[in-house]
């Protein structure tokens, strides 16, 4: 009952992404309109975009069940999200592992480093999966920021950067998506793309490798949510934390809302930006 009320509720979001979607490629294929005016091409793209985080509309029928998974800046959202959750009338329960993502091989720089603990974090992604993939839910929303960095895997070095990079890590997503969510399920995923790096004390000012890993991820789970639309959504946290591109504000309405490194939440930012993310999980306020 409950994964029926699940699927009928996604079918009125999941027609505006396969429509935004087909305008989209009707537009960008080799038949496209050539007499397209930019105001118009304009107003396609942000139509699609919409449609990429159109609200799930679970309002109707039992109350939607989530699961918030992810590494450690999920962490310091997650609790949030969850008493957000609950006070809307919804389930939450929290899956998350600082330092790791969700991905399989080691996260790495252009460089070539590979953090010490990353080696850990692989071994335990197949259990971890199944693990969330066991618990109660709805939906499974889902912050990694790990997954967003380059990779190697199987002895290949995988940058999201490059045409070639990027095929891959949307495959491995899609990958995800059907661990966490399995087709015919009822479940489906929502990723948070993460917000470009605010300045900290700790850290100083985004470096360019950051914001451009940031802008690449955000870009990789659109193209996720464009090939999965009937499981797959993409909030982009950014428009809310950094609306207007580095430098990213560290403060909101007076609340502080990253720590001194600019990646992690404050308790005080975590609850300022939960009410937003739930509003775009399409659960109304109370």
């Amino acid at each position: 009952m409950r994964r029926a009320a699940a699927a009928a509720a996604l079918a009125v979001a999941t027609a505006l992404v396969v429509a935004a979607g087909g305008a989209s490629a009707a537009g960008g294929g080799r038949g496209a309109d050539k007499t397209l005016t930019p105001d118009a091409a304009l107003a396609s793209r942000v139509d699609e975009l919409a449609g990429l985080a159109g609200p799930l509309s679970l309002a109707a029928g039992p109350a939607p069940r989530f699961v918030f998974a992810g590494d450690s800046v999920a962490n310091t959202l997650a609790p949030a999200l969850s008493a957000e959750a609950r006070a809307r009338g919804a389930a939450a329960s929290q899956s998350t592992q600082p330092g790791c993502g969700l991905l399989p091989g080691l996260p790495t720089t252009l460089d070539g480093y590979i953090p010490p603990w990353t080696r850990a974090c692989e071994r335990q992604v197949p259990g971890w999966r199944r693990q969330i993939a066991a618990m109660p839910a709805d939906v499974v929303v889902v912050l990694s920021t790990w997954d967003g960095s380059p990779r190697t895997l199987d002895g290949a070095f995988i940058d999201p950067g490059t045409v070639g990079g990027r095929r891959t890590a949307v495959d491995l997503f899609r990958q995800l998506v059907d661990a966490l969510a399995p087709a015919g399920s009822g479940r489906a995923v929502v990723f948070l793309a993460e917000a470009i790096p605010a300045p900290g004390s700790l850290t100083g000012d985004a470096s360019t490798m950051r914001i451009n890993e940031a802008r690449q991820h955000r870009t990789t789970l659109r193209e996720v949510a464009r090939a999965m639309p009937d499981r797959v959504r993409v909030i982009d946290l950014g428009q809310w934390l950094c609306p207007l591109g580095p430098q990213c504000p560290t403060s909101f309405d007076g609340v502080v809302t990253r720590k001194d490194d600019g990646g992690h939440f404050t308790p005080e930012g975590a609850a300022w930006i939960a009410p937003r993310v739930l509003d775009a999980l399409g659960v109304p306020a109370p």
